[in-house]
């Protein structure tokens, strides 16, 4: 694959301006057979075949190795809409048993998996948009489409693995109402739920709380608990989903105008960049790691003063049983638990140091 020239070939189709008003023999030769070749395959011998007649109709090409068709790609024009044409693409795959499919107008190219269960939809694993796509273009044609990857069978074991991931993201989403409601009426995650407000109350109102507030807390949890119950799952998870896109949409921005959040941490004469706060106890527990303190015979750590949790064990498991909220793998294989704000974080590191008598005042973060 020439990755080079691949990439400079995107980078023109971006800037031409009447690439949209192509027709489709214009979109076959200055994209479609273009990228092809690009990826390695010879688009003047026999392992393209042109007008590939399945029974009595034709799919546009058919990438062969070896004699036996390995892809199958339907061409438009770059104006037309694709959704007219999955059924069509899929029976001709289906029928020939070819284990991956493209449906494309030369800018949006459909990638699909024919031979696996389910609607049309389905068995899409992955769109690609030439024109507003953002992520490695050029790896994703090399991986899904590349001469030496559709040979060896890679190409396939790549959509799989997308394929797989996908439906794992759909059955995260459509699992995260269920696990909100758990969290609201499970009395287990209660000492989580109380943890978690208390630490943000005394963010918020500056002092630290006393045992009587925690108890305030619980009661404050309880008398809003219904409230909190989302009342139709499927409801709730497109209401999350939607509402979680706008927040990171709003966050992202909002981190570009102002970032609030930690920029770097110092421990001793070590210094460390931080993208997300809960890498403040990640850092400082690898730092007494690479000490020779921390080990797994010191475990079950606890540094946080709460109840029931622990902040470092063998297994992200709190002795309650409840599993950690938010675990994180340590260098030794040891497992710390990440479910803090920011002052909390900088809170438990200090007193992680304190534990293995360092100077807890040796952390500094910025």
């Amino acid at each position: 694959m020439q990755a080079q020239a691949l990439d400079n070939c995107i980078k023109e189709i971006r800037t031409d301006s009447g690439i949209s008003t192509l027709n489709e023999e214009d979109a076959k030769r200055r994209i479609i057979l273009r990228i092809l070749s690009l990826l390695g395959w010879d688009i003047y011998s026999s392992e393209i075949k042109a007008e590939h007649g399945v029974g009595i109709r034709r799919v546009d090409y058919a990438l062969q190795v070896n004699g036996r068709n390995k892809v199958f790609i339907e061409a438009k024009n770059p104006g037309e809409d694709l959704d007219n044409h999955q059924k069509q693409l899929l029976d001709y795959s289906f029928q020939e048993g070819v284990a991956l499919a493209i449906l494309t107008n030369g800018i949006s190219w459909w990638f699909y998996l024919p031979l696996k269960q389910g609607a049309w939809n389905d068995r899409r694993f992955y769109t690609l948009d030439i024109l507003a796509q953002e992520e490695d273009i050029v790896g994703i044609f090399d991986r899904l489409l590349s001469r030496e990857n559709v040979g060896s069978g890679k190409a396939v074991q790549h959509a799989e693995s997308i394929l797989e991931r996908r439906q794992k993201e759909k059955t995260f989403r459509e699992s995260l109402p269920k696990a909100w409601n758990r969290i609201i009426k499970d009395n287990e995650h209660d000492s989580l739920l109380v943890d978690l407000l208390k630490e943000t109350t005394e963010d918020v109102c500056g002092f630290r709380l006393e045992e009587g507030d925690v108890s305030e807390i619980s009661r404050f949890i309880r008398s809003h608990q219904e409230k909190w119950l989302l009342s139709s799952e499927q409801e709730g998870a497109d209401s999350l989903s939607t509402k979680h896109s706008k927040a990171k949409t709003e966050n992202q921005t909002k981190s570009r105008r102002s970032p609030d959040r930690a920029q770097q941490m110092q421990i001793d004469d070590r210094h460390y960049k931080l993208t997300y706060d809960f890498e403040i106890l990640v850092n400082t527990a690898n730092w007494l790691i690479d000490k020779g303190n921390l080990k797994s015979s010191d475990c079950p750590i606890d540094v946080t003063r709460g109840n029931k949790r622990v902040l470092i064990n063998r297994k992200p498991v709190h002795p309650s049983g409840q599993e950690f909220f938010a675990p994180k793998k340590l260098k030794s294989g040891l497992y710390i638990e990440c479910h803090a704000s920011r002052r909390s974080a900088i809170e438990y590191s200090k007193r992680l140091l304190t534990e293995y008598e360092y100077d807890p005042e040796m952390l500094k973060v910025e």
